[in-house]
């Protein structure tokens, strides 16, 4: 699987979110107060993959995003920078775990 082919989530203002299933576009909003979290309806760009996988990946991606309730942040490995966050169920499984992509130089 390649770098571009991996799901994206950016919080990119107050409760907007946008992002990428590795292979459509989204955006949306997001509504967080303290632990919990949920996704409102997002809307999707709609080119259809070549690679199965892909498709089944944006599937269970947007099911995730869909299921969220709340999110934790998990401590940084040791020797790394940052931790991963971890999107939660209303049972408090793991539902999706992200790890923080640093920005380009230069972006703010």
């Amino acid at each position: 699987m390649s770098l571009s082919s991996l799901p994206t989530i950016t919080f990119d203002k107050p409760e907007h979110v946008t992002g990428s299933t590795g292979c459509n576009r989204f955006s949306g909003s997001a509504t967080q107060s303290g632990a919990s979290l949920r996704f409102g309806a997002l809307l999707t760009t709609r080119r259809a993959c070549a690679e199965s996988a892909l498709m089944d990946q944006e599937r269970r991606f947007l099911q995730a995003l869909e299921a969220c309730r709340s999110w934790r942040r998990t401590s940084p490995a040791s020797g790394s920078s940052g931790g991963n966050l971890e999107l939660l169920d209303d049972g408090g499984a793991v539902l999706l775990r992200l790890a923080a992509v640093p920005k380009n130089p230069g972006e703010e």
